[in-house]
């Protein structure tokens, strides 16, 4: 959704195609256009923080609602992007205290949630919680420009062309049961696509790999002494992640496990997630690959 050609400011320096010229922070302050970022995974820190260098804005990223709140009484944000579901203190919540702060008073932060369900109910949620808009995961970076616009100006999100991706071949993992398994690649061009440049999905990748294999570690621990609610929790923090990427086989893999995980005897749950880890691994090994070969 994209231009083939980037339009380019006056006064904006020239940059190679896919590259990102960081915004100056300081000079975002000044103007009222620093962005604030509350989200609790690396994997979706990654792609906004990315998605906005592309777009023209500086943000600061923080990991959960109560540091976003900290964050706001040290400094004067232009914009507040948050995930709705975070430990602590969630975005629906994060956005009521802000609200209440405001009253009586001229300020007016513009707030944009975040949430990866589509069902009227959720999104009727933001409204009352006070936000002005509400983004659906994974957000396209051409999504993500126009609803800033409506906040700072159409012209001041800047656009950016994707460029072409490397064509990676296949290769294999074992699966569960050590048996070679064709490994289906990441669709990089329609990543590129969709979050704006080769540099963006590269970092992207990166960040995505070491942050689901540290999810995985924690399985193992879960698996010991099965309770239901924290392999709940598990499961929305990997299936988050795994929505940014659209990645078929690993949102199936973890959608089967998920799936009668209130009916099923400990010891299924138990083999089950053993089984669901072989895979991730398997798959992370080979998404590692592509990801070098962007390098």
């Amino acid at each position: 959704g994209l231009p083939s050609v980037a339009p380019r400011s006056a006064g904006m320096p020239r940059v190679a195609e896919g590259a990102t010229v960081p915004p100056d922070r300081e000079r975002a302050i000044a103007s009222g256009r620093l962005i604030l970022v509350a989200e609790d995974h690396p994997v979706n820190q990654e792609l906004i923080r990315h998605q906005l260098a592309l777009l023209g804005f500086a943000c600061d990223v923080t990991n959960d609602g109560v540091e976003a709140l900290a964050a706001l009484e040290q400094i004067s944000y232009g914009c507040l992007i948050t995930d709705c579901h975070m430990p602590n203190l969630s975005g629906y919540e994060l956005a009521r205290r802000i609200r209440e702060r405001e009253q009586g008073g001229a300020r007016h932060l513009p707030i944009l949630g975040i949430t990866a369900n589509t069902a009227p109910e959720d999104l009727k949620l933001c409204c009352d919680a006070g936000m002005d808009d509400c983004l659906v995961k994974p957000t396209r970076l051409a999504t993500l420009r126009d609803y800033l616009s409506r906040w700072f100006g159409a012209d001041s999100a800047r656009q950016t062309a994707p460029v072409e991706t490397v064509s990676v071949p296949p290769v294999s993992g074992p699966d569960a049961r050590g048996a070679p398994e064709p490994f289906v690649p990441v669709d990089l061009g329609h990543m590129t696509q969709l979050w704006g440049s080769e540099s963006t999905v590269k970092a992207l990748l990166d960040s995505f790999v070491s942050s689901v294999r540290e999810d995985v570690r924690a399985l193992a621990p879960l698996l010991e002494r099965i309770e239901i609610e924290r392999l709940r929790e598990w499961h929305h923090r990997v299936a988050g992640a795994a929505s940014v990427l659209q990645y078929p086989p690993l949102l199936n893999a973890l959608e089967d496990y998920r799936r009668d995980i209130t009916v099923k005897a400990p010891e299924r749950l138990r083999s089950d997630g053993l089984v669901l880890a072989s895979k991730c691994n398997a798959m992370l090994d080979g998404i590692e690959e592509q990801a070098a070969l962007l390098a």
